[in-house]
């Protein structure tokens, strides 16, 4: 239970009590995307008569990304992306530069303009699977990325997080996932979930390799900026593959 609250204070801006004395358990991130999930589909299934989806899946996506996360993952995604354009020499230190510049402005404006649009998407088509897995499969994708990954530097919280995951909180993480898509498919047809989290997944160990290649491993900014993407990965799959698999 501590570890999972550990997990629970490391992924949100939720209140946790003692939460600098709490463990982060890696294995326990999917619940914490599982968590999400379930509010987001509680808000769309009580408000989806009185919003019209576009209205919905704006306050959807301040929930998701503000409410919850505190707007984190997207300072990380900024980030990287401003620390992607920098010479070689100076994208550590960029890393640390919580100035946004260009790179990490428009990242941030296209990353929320295209999750909108996907909220809008599973909105319409009533994909309510989609909208719970997708923060589980994002944070799956990251528990996995830290334990095949290696820190780019041995202090700050993404290398005291990639420490504690090993092979055995990755297996565990790994059951859990695939357990919530189990559940989710016997509610309804599963394939587009499948495949969303096969895209997510490629998705996020291709940018794990980038990272390692640019700035010698991952860092928590890299690490918010993986779960952004490999999200958006899985949403624009699942929703693209919804009418194939139905």
């Amino acid at each position: 239970m501590r570890s999972l609250l550990g997990a629970v204070a490391f992924l949100s801006i939720v209140p946790v009590p003692g939460a600098r004395r709490l463990r982060v358990g890696p294995w326990a991130f999917p619940l914490v995307g599982l968590g999400f999930g379930l509010v987001l589909l509680a808000l769309a299934l009580g408000l989806g008569g009185v919003l019209s989806p576009g209205v919905l899946a704006a306050l959807l996506l301040a929930v998701l990304e503000g409410a919850l996360v505190g707007g984190f993952h997207l300072d990380g995604l900024s980030d990287t992306f401003d620390a992607l354009r920098a010479p070689e020499e100076r994208r550590l230190q960029a890393l640390k530069d919580s100035a946004a510049g260009p790179a990490g402005v428009a990242s941030v404006v296209l990353s929320l303009l295209l999750k909108y649009a996907l909220f809008k998407a599973v909105l319409e088509a009533s994909l309510w699977g989609a909208l719970v897995f997708a923060p589980v499969a994002s944070r799956w994708v990251m528990v996995l990325a830290l334990w095949r990954g290696r820190a780019a530097k041995e202090d700050g919280l993404g290398a005291l997080v990639g420490r504690a995951a090993t092979g055995a909180q990755a297996g565990g993480a790994t059951f859990l996932a695939l357990g919530i898509l189990l559940v989710l498919g016997a509610l309804g047809p599963a394939g587009h979930l499948l495949a969303g989290l096969a895209s997510a997944l490629v998705l996020g160990m291709g940018f794990q390799w980038l990272c390692r290649r640019k700035f010698g491993g991952y860092t928590g900014d890299t690490m918010g900026a993986l779960l952004e993407l490999s999200e958006l990965a899985f949403l624009l799959v699942a929703v693209g593959c919804s009418g194939f698999f139905s």
